[in-house]
């Protein structure tokens, strides 16, 4: 009897095990097909590559993908179908285990039952047991073959995730060749609460954006953290086309380029920031449009800069553009006093301008018949510094006969008539009107700003609105230059993609970076203007603002205020060159750029039979001459004595001692006898005064010019 029940019982616990077996790769199979195409809705193209039903091959979703099904731990979504399942099939397991117990309980009854009974096993039962077994070993073999089938559909699935996902990330480097979704083709922004102004966005390569959209500000040089450009775009309209693509960069960046993504854009608004600024927010909110500037601050007010401090805790505040962090306005605006002192200036000015323009109209057309251009040279010497004016000339005439021939392009306007009568002696044209520059001091500035320095500086102004009046191109210059070549050449070049052909304004790089001369850093020492309808406006307008020279002790200042306005107002073309191109250096290329001014001394002083630089370095640096400016402007100093000392260093000094404005018989003999050739030197007066200091010659006994440091030049 123990023998009938054996294969009974057997063939029960082989059925519910590969039913059970059965069921568990079933659902484990679902489950692996269903996480993988509710993450990617994926099919395979007849090429048995992996085609997306939405976005192909777009990076963003190819990483999120890989990153899914690398870390599906951290996939709670994915976690909790695999618990419910996992929990569904020992559900499962537990009813089966259930139903195996309670036949083998009844194989078992019956068995004891027909024991008990002492009938034995009935033919009719034994064929029930011999058929009920024939038909579990067909089950069994049935399971067995559907489990082998499972086993190869499973290793199939599993072999096709993989390759999937391989080709998921080959295709992350392969993305540009597979055809991807542009970002730009993203609505990244939620069209309900931006969509009026704000829609889609993309990055351009920041030196290629320069080179099609200059603005005329002296543009940094590009580098780690600042090399590309973000766009803002308002709707679809605006963006680049869909079968736009993307190129390389020397940076390793991959963009479109700028051509392609400002395709669609009708109109381009430019919003320059300063990099590298700490803690700042940038809000750009739809609204009737403003071509300005609003700048919150958390700082404290009060009239006085120690009350104005940073405090985290204090609520953003409203301040002017050029608030500082130390709580420096920058830029105060004029009181009464100030308006009250330039009003007294300018109304005799204005009082005699037609006067005037009538007296110096012959003179102007003089000086531009030198020239094909009709451009005038301006400068303005009072007779504090007159030995500037003298060292252009003598050093003019040393450089050769370009520079030489190039002086009859010069109109002076003397503030006083000493000056007057020294530019004529000197072979300048000279121009000099009481009622314009009577109230101008004749003693130099002690320092930049003083109120002598001011009131030159109002000269200044006074000049050019002059000759923007009589109609002529002008290039205004201060005296504190020399040339190393006939500037007007470079202004006026023949060259169809000359980089000065453009613009209405071209100014020097001042070099400074504050707040008050943002954004062109505009020189006001060295600046050329064509004549047109706008800039004679500018002048004008520029006319008016003496109050504010007079409150910033310099028209630097106020100048820059008013390009900014009406280059945004009424379209003026401005262009200030930047302070690392060579063509015309001043003193930031002289205190921060070293290497430029070895090579700048080397070069040019090996010129035109001076041989001066084979007394300090020799012809091993031959190399290194590699620069050719056109001018050099002794900015960035405090006065005009270390201006004539770095001059001396260089070996740009050619006004002998006798000639110093500050000698009374010097002024005296000006006056009375304007012939003082003899003031220039036949070769450069070269001293030195301080070693870490560009230098003609090395100075390593000199002084250091920075206490702090001991370093030579050479």
């Amino acid at each position: 009897m123990q023998r009938q029940t054996k294969p009974s019982t057997r063939c029960l616990e082989w059925v519910f095990k590969c039913f059970l077996s059965s069921v568990v790769f079933f659902y484990l199979g679902l489950a692996v097909g269903w996480n993988w195409n509710e993450a990617c809705d994926c099919k395979n193209d007849n090429s048995g590559n992996l085609r997306s039903a939405g976005m192909t091959a777009d990076l963003k979703t190819i990483v999120k993908f890989v990153e899914e099904h690398n870390n599906n731990d951290n996939n709670n979504d994915n976690n909790a179908e695999l618990n419910d399942m996992k929990k569904k099939l020992e559900e499962q397991n537990d009813e089966l285990k259930k139903m195996k117990d309670k036949a083998e309980e009844n194989v078992k009854q019956h068995l004891s039952d027909s024991s008990s009974s002492n009938k034995g096993i009935s033919e009719e039962t034994d064929r029930a047991l011999a058929a009920e077994l024939k038909t579990m070993e067909k089950l069994v073999e049935e399971h067995k073959k559907n489990e082998e089938q499972w086993a190869v559909e499973l290793n199939d699935m599993k072999n096709k995730l993989v390759e999937q996902k391989d080709f998921l990330i080959k295709s992350k480097d392969t993305v540009k060749q597979e055809a991807p979704q542009k970002p730009h083709q993203q609505h990244i922004f939620p069209g309900r609460h931006t969509g009026m102004y704000a829609s889609g966005i993309e990055f351009v390569d920041r030196d290629d954006f320069i080179a099609l959209y200059d603005t005329g500000v002296p543009a940094e040089n590009s580098g780690w953290g600042n090399d590309q450009v973000f766009l803002l775009y308002s709707d679809d309209s605006a963006m680049p086309d869909k079968n736009a693509t993307t190129r390389e960069y020397p940076n390793g960046s991959q963009v479109l380029s700028v051509e392609d993504a400002t395709k669609n854009c009708r109109n381009l608004h430019i919003v320059l920031t300063a990099p590298g600024r700490k803690q700042q927010c940038v809000a750009i909110m739809g609204q009737y449009e403003s071509f300005h500037l609003q700048k919150f601050m958390r700082m404290a007010e009060g009239e006085k800069q120690s009350q104005r401090v940073l405090d985290m805790k204090l609520p953003l505040r409203l301040v002017n553009r050029n608030m500082m962090i130390t709580g420096e306005k920058s830029i105060t605006a004029p009181q009464k006093e100030h308006t009250k002192a330039y009003q007294k200036i300018l109304s005799p000015y204005l009082d005699s301008l037609e006067s005037v323009l009538n007296e110096l109209k012959p003179i102007a057309k003089s000086v531009a018949s030198n020239n094909a251009h009709n451009t005038i040279i301006v400068m303005v010497c009072n007779f504090g510094h007159s030995e500037m004016l003298i060292n252009f000339v003598c050093n003019a005439h040393a450089k050769g006969k370009e520079t030489e021939v190039a002086l009859k392009n010069i109109l002076v306007f003397a503030t006083d008539v000493a000056t007057h009568l020294l530019a004529q002696s000197l072979g300048l044209t000279s121009f000099y009107s009481e009622s314009v520059f009577g109230e101008t001091p004749q003693q130099a500035a002690a320092e930049y700003g003083d109120e002598v320095y001011s009131k030159i500086m109002v000269a200044k102004v006074y000049c050019v609105h002059l000759i923007s009046q009589l109609g002529y191109d002008l290039l205004f210059q201060d005296i504190d230059i020399v040339w190393y070549k006939d500037p007007l050449l470079w202004f006026h070049s023949e060259e169809p993609d000359h980089p000065a052909k453009n613009w209405d304004m071209i100014y020097q790089d001042d070099g400074a970076r504050h707040l008050f001369f943002a954004p062109y850093s505009a020189n006001t020492g060295f600046y050329f203007v064509r004549n047109n309808r706008e800039t004679q406006y500018f002048f004008s307008q520029f006319l008016t603002m003496g109050d504010l020279i007079f409150v910033t002790g310099s028209h630097q200042a106020a100048l820059i205020a008013l390009l900014s306005e009406q280059a945004s107002l009424y379209g003026l073309k401005i262009k200030t060159w930047n302070r690392n191109t060579d063509e015309f250096p001043g003193g930031h290329s002289y205190h921060q750029r070293k290497d430029y001014m070895k090579k700048m001394l080397l070069s040019k002083n090996s010129t035109e039979g001076r041989g001066l630089i084979k007394t300090v370095i020799g012809d091993n640096h031959d190399g290194d001459r590699n620069v050719d400016p056109w001018i050099f402007h002794m900015s960035w100093t405090v006065n005009k004595d270390d201006k004539l000392k770095y001059f001396q260093q260089m070996g740009e000094w050619y006004v002998k001692d006798e000639c110093n404005s500050s000698s009374g018989k010097a002024q005296n003999d000006m006056v009375q006898n304007p012939t003082i050739n003899s003031c220039c030197a036949a070769k450069p007066l070269i001293r030195c005064h301080y070693k870490d200091k560009p230098s003609i010659i090395p100075c390593p006994d000199a002084p250091s010019a920075d206490k702090k440091k001991n370093d030579s030049f050479w």
